[in-house]
């Protein structure tokens, strides 16, 4: 999932009192190229559509317990369900397999290339100590107080976060709902691969945030610890949405998954 997608889902973790619609806005900052974009997540009735920056950009909807992925310039999207997931796996899992067998001989050398490359200790190594630290700082970011807290991986920092009180951040619930439901999509697309690595590392984001008790309104992630992106909420508001937001726009077109197989050995 992309990091739109991702915070997207982070602010959502817990629920406020809401009857209608809900919109957010976030700012998504590339630090080090010094750029910025908007996104846009609106949630209602069980339902989610995530915009990513302008109207050429892609966009995902979720509804129906289905996921579906938008591409504007070539007007074609990608709908996935659990029977997709399930097929997907059959696919996938026994190339998975003969990776996993690939990262076994790999010299240290390649295996700590890949750990940079993906963020986290692959399999067989010497799991990470990770903590979640609360410190004093403060910030204001939607007009809402928050306070940091910091995500360190062996005392490294990976991450920060300023979380305000589940309570002070009026209108999470439809959010909230429907992050419940794609989450429930994608938890069951990890967990029919055969990769434990990325069940790890979505298990591991999950406990993490519990432990932040509040709704990120600003995150950074960082990279040898420098901050290399930043999502700040700038508005959220309840609004009544109409259904044909969450609907597949005319025009588009569905495009089947690609075929995965295992390559021969």
């Amino acid at each position: 999932m992309n990091r739109v997608a991702l915070a997207g889902l982070l602010l959502t973790a817990y629920a406020g009192t809401l009857h209608a619609g809900t919109v957010l806005d976030i700012v998504n900052r590339d630090l080090a190229n010094k750029s910025e974009s908007p996104a846009r997540t609106y949630a209602q009735a069980g339902k989610m559509r995530i915009d990513a920056g302008g109207p050429q950009d892609s966009f995902a909807i979720f509804r129906d317990e289905t996921l579906y992925t938008f591409d504007p310039k070539k007007k074609t999207y990608v709908a996935m369900d659990r029977a997709t997931i399930k097929q997907l796996a059959e696919q996938l899992n026994p190339a998975l397999k003969m990776l996993q067998e690939q990262m076994a001989n790999m010299s240290p050398e390649q295996r700590a290339q890949m750990e940079r490359m993906l963020g986290t200790k692959l399999p067989g190594a010497k799991a990470p100590v990770e903590e979640v630290r609360k410190t004093t700082r403060t910030a204001t970011a939607a007009g809402h107080s928050c306070t940091y807290s910091e995500i360190l991986q062996d005392g490294v920092m990976q991450a920060e976060a300023c979380v305000v009180p589940a309570a002070n951040l009026a209108g999470s619930q439809e959010l909230y709902d429907a992050a419940l439901k794609v989450s429930a999509l994608l938890r069951d697309m990890v967990n029919s691969l055969d990769l434990p690595l990325l069940q790890q590392m979505a298990d591991r984001q999950l406990e993490n945030f519990d432990k932040l008790g509040g709704i990120p309104v600003v995150t950074r992630t960082f990279e040898d610890g420098q901050p290399v992106h930043e999502a700040t909420v700038k508005a959220i508001r309840n609004e009544t949405l109409p259904d044909s937001l969450f609907e597949v726009p005319a025009g588009y077109k569905r495009q089947d998954m690609p075929s995965m197989a295992a390559p021969a050995r």
